[in-house]
């Protein structure tokens, strides 16, 4: 079977699947079989359950699953994610970033993603991140000595929330400081980005390693680094748009969720949208050095060195692990 892309070859609505021999309904049978044979292998305990939901999304869904089926036994580098984790075949079947997020849109956002990301990355990096190591895209020096890294990996534990990891960790140790999850997306002519979650660190030292990583960037937080660094990240990867998930349309609403994502949103200069989804600017703005008083200007040069810092390591790291496509 071969794919065939057309007009803008990153569109799911522009996909079209075709063979040598058109497909007859017994193969597109076969083909929804196989795929109830591969949720039926999961975890024993609870097989039955997924398999049971899986067929009724099916079937309130046909069209839009089909394809997700197809695609996923299509598009070699696609087949090789789902070879690694049959689990994902059951993703579109589950909130996903956005609680308002309907079956169909779900399975074309999961898509698009993967669509984009083959584009982005050369085959080696894009196989290193399906197996599950990290993309070190930055490390930096911060003002005690301590050394950071910000690397790119798949979800494992967040991915109803996005595809991608952008994490800020430290390397003695390798204690997370920030992450961001999410995932790339088609916007008509444009592409972007939905964030699906914003966490920061876990535990009782969870305040002391914000307030130590927040010295070491010269008062930057380190939530708005990385939020630097995803900008940086999408410069290299020619992305416009940018979208956040609200409180009240996030897929996990429970006591253990404290994070406030809509004041975040909104200090980034973000406008909420309809769907319950932040808009974010198309670049984060940051003080001129001639706003900031006098006596906090020697700070303020050394946290614009150090987002240009980033900014150009990111540049270089994603042309070591990208492709000649862009």
């Amino acid at each position: 079977m071969l794919i065939s892309r057309v007009n803008n070859p990153l569109s799911w609505a522009n996909l079209t699947f075709k063979s040598e021999t058109k497909m007859v309904p017994r193969e597109y049978f076969d083909m929804y079989c196989h795929s109830v044979r591969c949720v039926l292998e999961l975890d024993l305990n609870k097989r039955k359950v997924r398999a049971a939901r899986y067929i009724v999304k099916c079937l309130f869904n046909p069209v839009a699953s089909m394809n997700w089926v197809i695609a996923l036994n299509s598009l070699p580098e696609l087949h090789f994610w789902f070879a690694n984790n049959h689990r994902f075949l059951l993703k579109p079947g589950r909130h996903y970033i956005n609680r308002n997020y309907n079956f169909e849109f779900r399975t074309q956002i999961i898509f698009s993603h993967y669509a984009m990301l083959i584009r982005f990355l050369s085959t080696p990096a894009f196989e290193s991140l399906a197996k599950g190591d990290s993309l070190i895209l930055a490390t930096l020096e911060g003002k005690t000595g301590q050394l950071y890294q910000i690397t790119l990996q798949k979800t494992c534990k967040f991915d109803r929330e996005g595809e991608l990891v952008l994490q800020l960790s430290q390397c003695t140790g390798g204690s997370s400081v920030f992450r961001f999850v999410f995932s790339l997306n088609i916007y008509g002519e444009y592409n972007g980005l939905e964030i699906g979650c914003v966490q920061g660190p876990k535990g009782e030292d969870a305040c002391e390693i914000i307030k130590c990583a927040t010295k070491d960037f010269y008062g930057i937080r380190p939530k708005y680094l990385l939020a630097d660094a995803l900008y940086a990240l999408a410069s290299s990867w020619n992305l416009t748009e940018f979208f956040g998930v609200s409180n009240s349309r996030r897929v996990y609403q429970d006591d253990q969720t404290h994070a406030d994502y809509d004041t975040f949103w909104l200090e980034l200069g973000s406008t909420l949208c309809g769907n319950g989804m932040f808009r974010l600017p198309t670049a984060l703005l940051h003080h001129q050095l001639s706003e900031v008083p006098s006596r906090h200007r020697s700070e303020y040069r050394k946290r614009i060195l150090l987002r240009e810092t980033l900014g150009k390591q990111i540049s270089l790291a994603t042309k070591a692990i990208g492709t000649s496509l862009l």
